[in-house]
């Protein structure tokens, strides 16, 4: 169908919509291609200058790509668009009016038009017919040839521009744009500026094992080099070290991280390189529980991150390991290899290692080929063997008694320690032994003690003993090992020696003794003038130098007794091991003992103790009674020192004279052998005449100690009626076997010694004789006067007695008084006679008490007060001193019995006893160890007694002062170390007493039930002495117990007297207390404290306590 003029011009139309969007594309492509090279101009240049990092060129490339996109849509892509009929191309309406803009002919007509043709006009035909004009008019102009292609010839400028800076600067150099572009579009890539020298790494491979230091090496290649090379990191930036002018290195130092690093000089860098780290094979933990030998008795031990070790020998180590990154691992000691493959996780073994050594651990994972090596070492400590060292303490009383002090020490542990003894006679063994010290330590370090009495094994003169400790410590490897002490050696002195040694240190007692008796009288001249210093009121100071001189002598004194007592036991207690004491020696040194200690008085010294500090503290309240009781002490001292004096000689002479019989018997039986080998011929002439001469020299030296003896026995104040010496001389028996064996007639020779053994012997029983014969005259004597002395102390008692009463019944203004008063004065000469006797006696009869001196002393003390009251009518006081008096006339009447009734019991014992001349009455056994015998139990209650009597007045008031209802109570004055000592002597009294019950209830006759009451009234006194309860009747039931003691000890004397000399003779050496003493040296400086500071105050318990240590110390 033919279309009509009006789509014709419809068409056209279309014709110039395509075209015109069509030029649109042209204009925009140039417009496009003009910025998009001008774009990558400015880019490419801009990296050229500034050489921008990835990240920048990055964003210039996207920003490039971006706006390029943006220009192509915007100048290309939207025309081509809307020209093939997209959305937004221009509407017929619009063309026509751009087509009227460009054909000016046309105008608006091609507008109206179309909107004619588009208007609903009602006359249509007038219409078509106007458009139909309108048309032709149209069609005469083609509206696609108003746009004109080559109208854009003119932006070809936007093209051509920069294509012309593109050319020149690809003219001038095409690196600038053909570098920067490959850069930009490798955008990611590092690039390093073109430098004049060349960036060469010499490391063959940048692979490290984490934690290790990692160099780095780089070479320059070029003309010119920087003096500066810099490694650059994003730690920082790092001087490399210049080897030479072209190589430089940096070392890395424990490399745990993968990096990047690149090289700088002179502004230019080098390209990156990237360092690979390889996770190092770690052990994190590395545990070792050492496993200890059970005999350590050591708890299991854990050391963490150290393989050196230091262990005991027998230790397990068991291995723990947490590992890291490691596939394989081995442990390589000196006697194995263990090994692991497939090590992951924790990991564990045991070994137990035989002796010190190096071992290395090793490992790896699969990344790395060889092995890591870590070296240790450990070191085995061998259990050692054991030390010990000794300290030896000789006794200061016995020289037999050896007191040790050890100590033991091992590295791991002790076990046992074991004292070893040995005795050796005529070079064999005779005894041998060994005793347990400690077992069971299991301590490293020991502290002991112990003691050992040679005395209480077999030991003769002229044996050698040895004595060693061994110690074994508790090693549960290798078995217990020990080792040994140094070897102690004691030689006993020979026959000769020992008897000279003896007699030396007899000599020395007693020179010492008279020594101290010169010492006393300068001490009594000092206490005299003390006393009239305060009397007569002398100035303070001067009082106070003189007390102090007097204090200073008295301790002077105390320790000169202190060692001549332990010289005189220490000397008896040697002979007593070798020659058996009789009944009477004995006695006789018990009592020198006793009156030594009684010198040592512990109440004095505390009084002058008072006295100093009641001067320094400028105070004039010394009382009276003070003075005279220092006074009281110089009499003491003198009297008993005295008395010991002439008791050491009296012994002296009794002693010798018995040691020369056994000399005797002895130098007989060597006689009686060299006759044996004389008439035998048993060896030569020469030498048996040489043996004769030896006897010869003996028994001359006999002779002259007897005659020595003698005069000892002269000169003691009461001379024992003999005449010791030799009525047989064997001298010419002796010359005459000498003569014989010159003559080589051993037969007559023989006989003549014979002879004179025989001589020997009758001398000694002739001996033997004398001195039993003298000392029962002397007993029979003493018998005499003791019986008088006793009577005269009973008249003396009952005389006091009915003064007391008279003076009671007697007003102080009857003339009557004056007579009573007289006959006081006359009780006090007559006690001077009485107390003169009885220190004669107290000289020569052991069996009487040093209470009775003490006893004695309070008579002439309250005497003398009594009077002086008398004389100033204070009857009151008077009365209760001669209450006193009474008491005390008593006490020793009762004392001087009970020695009467010994002394004549010994003699009955000797008359009829069926033993040897010179021990009468035979040997006593020794109690047994740890009991009491009846005599030390009442010397100890009077003892007692005495001190609760001094307890009551303290501050030196005397017996005689009665104390008042406000006084203070019996005992109350005493220390708490003397309460605490007196009840350990009761428990020690009730207990020997319990073990006597028991012995006599063993025949099941009952007898010992009699003592049950005692027992029980020692108990209750006991408990108020720990209890520290004391009431006014102390000192009474004290009194009571011990009369019960007495009474008992007489019916035991009545019926049974042969057991009572049995227990009354030889030596109680008690040896229950060594583990005691032992224990008291360990913890001495302690309780030395402990016995300064005890207060009975305490509860039951520990005062219980308390009493058994103080009756183990004293026991």
């Amino acid at each position: 169908m033919e279309k009509t003029k009006y789509e014709i011009v419809l068409d056209q139309i279309e014709a110039f919509k395509n075209k015109y969007y069509l030029n649109q594309v042209f204009k925009g492509g140039m417009y496009f291609i003009g910025l998009f090279i001008s774009f990558f101009t400015v880019a490419a240049i801009s990296e050229y200058l500034f050489e921008f990092s990835t990240f920048w060129r990055g964003m210039i490339l996207a920003f490039f790509g971006l706006a390029n996109v943006y220009l192509l849509l915007r100048y290309i892509g939207i025309p081509l668009f809307k020209m093939f009929g997209g959305s937004g191309r221009m509407s017929t309406e619009e063309a026509a009016k751009e087509i009227g803009t460009l054909i000016p002919d046309i105008d608006d007509k091609l507008l109206n038009t179309i909107q004619l043709k588009e208007s609903n006009i009602q006359n249509y035909d007038l219409i078509l017919a106007s458009l139909e004009q309108r048309t032709k008019t149209l069609l005469i102009h083609k509206f696609s040839s108003s746009i004109k292609l080559s109208a854009n010839r003119d932006k070809l400028k936007f093209v051509l521009i920069p294509i012309s800076i593109v050319l020149l600067i690809v003219l001038w150099d095409s690196s600038i744009l053909l570098k920067s572009t490959e850069r930009l579009l490798n955008y990611q890539d590092e690039y390093i500026p073109e430098a004049p020298f060349g960036f060469n790494l010499k490391n063959n491979e940048l692979v490290v094992l984490q934690g290790e230091d990692l160099t780095v090496e780089v070479e320059l290649d070029g003309s010119e080099f920087p003096s500066i090379v810099k490694v650059m990191t994003d730690d920082g930036r790092f001087s490399m070290l210049k080897e030479k002018s072209n190589r430089f290195t940096h070392k890395f130092k424990g490399v745990n991280e993968s990096f990047d690093f690149s090289f700088e000089g002179n502004g230019f860098k080098s390209k990156k390189y990237h360092v690979v780290v390889i996770p190092r094979p770690r052990i994190n933990e590395l545990k070792v529980e050492l496993q200890y030998p059970k005999y350590l008795n050591r708890p299991n031990e854990t050391v963490i991150n150290n393989g050196d070790l230091i262990i005991p020998e027998g230790t397990v180590l068991a291995y723990k390991l947490r590992l890291e990154n490691i596939n394989e691992y081995k442990f390589e000691f000196k006697d194995t290899t263990i090994r692991n493959k497939s090590a992951i996780g924790l990991n564990q073994f045991l070994y137990a290692p035989g002796a010190s050594q190096d071992y290395l651990i090793s490992y790896k994972n699969d990344q790395i080929d060889s092995f890591k090596v870590k070296h240790f070492h450990m070191d085995i400590i061998k259990d050692q063997y054991p030390n010990i060292a000794i300290s030896e303490s000789i006794d200061s009383a016995d020289v037999f008694n050896r007191y040790f002090s050890g100590n033991a020490e091992d590295d791991y542990g002790l076990k046992t320690v074991k004292f070893y003894l040995r005795s050796i006679r005529d070079g064999k063994m005779v005894f041998d032994t060994s005793i347990v010290v400690q077992s069971g330590i299991n301590l490293t370090k020991s502290r002991f003690f112990f003691n050992m009495n040679f005395s209480d094994i077999d030991i003769q003169l002229e044996d050698d003993i040895e004595y060693y400790f061994v110690v074994w410590d508790n090693d549960g490897v290798n078995g217990s090992k020990s080792s040994k002490s140094r070897i102690f050696k004691y030689n006993i002195p020979g026959q000769a020696e020992y008897r000279e040694e003896i007699q030396k240190n007899r000599d020395k007692v007693k020179n010492d003794l008279e020594d101290a008796m010169k010492k006393m009288k300068d001490y009594q001249k000092k206490v005299d003038k003390l006393k009239n210093n305060f009397l007569n009121r002398e100035e303070q100071w001067k009082n106070k130098k003189l007390l102090e001189d007097v204090i200073n002598q008295r301790e002077e004194l105390n320790q000169d007794l202190e060692d001549i007592l332990n010289d005189f036991n220490k000397n008896e207690s040697f002979n007593e091991k070798f020659d058996q004491y009789n009944e009477e020696i004995q006695e006789k040194r018990e009592k020198i003992q006793d009156l030594m200690e009684s010198l040592m008085d512990e109440e004095l010294k505390k009084l002058l103790e008072e006295m100093q500090k009641l001067l320094d503290q400028e105070q004039e309240n010394i009382s009276e009674d003070d003075l005279n009781e220092l006074e009281m002490d110089v009499d003491k001292m003198n009297e008993e020192m005295e008395n010991t004096l002439e008791m050491l000689k009296r012994m002296d002479v009794e002693k010798g004279i018995e040691d020369k019989a056994k000399q005797l018997e002895e130098l007989a039986k060597k006689q009686e052998k060299n006759a044996e080998d004389t008439e035998n011929k048993n060896m030569s002439n020469e030498d048996l005449k040489k043996k004769e001469e030896d006897i010869e020299k003996e028994y001359n030296q006999i002779k002259k100690d007897l005659e020595e003896l003698k005069k000892k026995n002269d000169e003691l104040k009461s001379p024992l009626d003999m005449d010791p010496k030799l009525n047989q001389d064997a001298n010419q028996e002796i010359n005459d076997s000498k003569e014989q064996l010159d003559k080589n007639k051993n037969q007559k020779s023989s006989d003549s010694q014979k002879s004179a053994a025989e001589k020997m012997k009758e001398d000694a029983q002739s001996l033997q004789n004398m001195l039993q014969s003298a000392s029962a005259q002397q007993e029979q004597i003493d018998m005499d006067a003791l019986r008088d002395l006793l009577e005269n102390v009973v008249r003396l008692s009952f005389e006091q007695e009915s003064l007391l009463d008279e003076i009671k019944e007697t007003d102080v203004t009857d003339p009557h008084f004056l007579d009573l008063v007289r006959a006081q004065r006359k009780i006090i000469d007559d006690n001077k006679i009485v107390k003169d006797s009885l220190n004669e006696l107290m000289k020569r009869v052991p069996m009487i008490s040093t209470t009775i001196g003490n006893e004695v002393r309070d008579i002439d003390y309250n005497l003398k007060k009594s009077l002086d009251n008398l004389e100033e009518r204070k009857t009151t006081v008077a009365l209760s001193s001669e209450q006193y008096v009474m008491t005390s006339y008593n006490n020793i009447a009762l004392l001087l019995s009970e020695a009467l009734e010994q002394l004549q019991s010994q003699m009955k014992s000797k008359m009829g006893g069926n033993g040897s001349c010179n021990n009468p009455g035979g040997q006593g056994q020794k109690p047994a160890s740890g009991n009491m015998s009846l005599q030390q139990m009442k010397d100890a209650l009077k003892k007692q007694m005495d001190q609760m009597k001094q307890g009551s007045n303290p501050g030196g008031q005397k017996p005689g002062d009665m104390p008042g209802p406000g006084g203070k109570k019996p005992g109350e004055g005493l220390s708490s170390k003397e309460i605490a000592k007196m009840a350990a002597e009761q428990g020690a009294i009730r207990k020997s007493l319990e073990k006597l019950r028991q012995q006599k209830n063993a025949d099941g006759s009952g007898n010992g039930n009699k003592l049950n009451d005692l027992i029980k009234e020692l108990e209750q006194m006991e408990e108020d002495l720990v209890n520290k309860r004391f009431d006014r009747d102390l000192v009474k039931r004290q009194q009571d117990i011990l009369t019960r003691l007495l009474e008992h000890e007489k019916a035991e004397r009545e019926r049974d007297f042969d057991d009572k000399r049995k227990s009354n003779s030889g030596k109680n050496r008690d040896n229950s207390n060594l583990k005691s003493f032992l224990e008291y040296k360990r913890k001495q400086e302690e309780q030395i404290e402990l016995l300064k500071t005890l207060n009975p105050d305490l509860r039951f318990y520990y005062k219980s306590k308390a009493n058994e240590y103080f009756n183990t110390i004293e026991n």
